[in-house]
């Protein structure tokens, strides 16, 4: 499985540059023996069905899940407070990449602020498949 986080549906980073990102690089992960590619942001489902939607064909081969309690985001340590940058009230998740094998995390790749798209893009987690 691959998963990636971003902070929000519909922000400029996260849907010019990193679902792009996957979704073109689909037949690259399957060809890896990836069987899912799961986008995970804290919006709420309704959000993110209407921003898969929204995105059309950037968003084919891709999976989004809403992790709207933080729960997931909480586990993976990377809460940010994000109120301050007109992203809604609250905790948001930074933004990562990771390739999960059989329950295990065999790469993480966490940005070092959420507007960031260095190390958690597609292209740089095939890398390391």
């Amino acid at each position: 499985v691959v998963l990636f986080a971003v902070p929000g549906a519909y922000t400029g980073v996260c849907h010019q540059a990193h679902v792009p990102s996957f979704s073109k690089n689909v037949a690259a992960f399957k060809s890896k023996n990836v069987d899912k590619i799961v986008c995970v942001s804290t919006n709420d489902p309704y959000v993110l069905n209407g921003w898969a939607k929204a995105l059309g064909d950037k968003a084919t081969g891709i999976e989004f899940y809403s992790d709207c309690d933080l729960e997931f985001t909480k586990f993976m340590h990377s809460e940010l407070d994000l109120s301050v940058a007109a992203l809604g009230v609250g905790s948001r998740t930074n933004r990562y990449a990771l390739f999960v094998d059989n329950g295990v995390i065999k790469s993480l790749k966490k940005e070092a602020s959420p507007g960031d798209l260095k190390v958690s893009d597609g292209d740089s987690l095939l890398k390391d498949l």
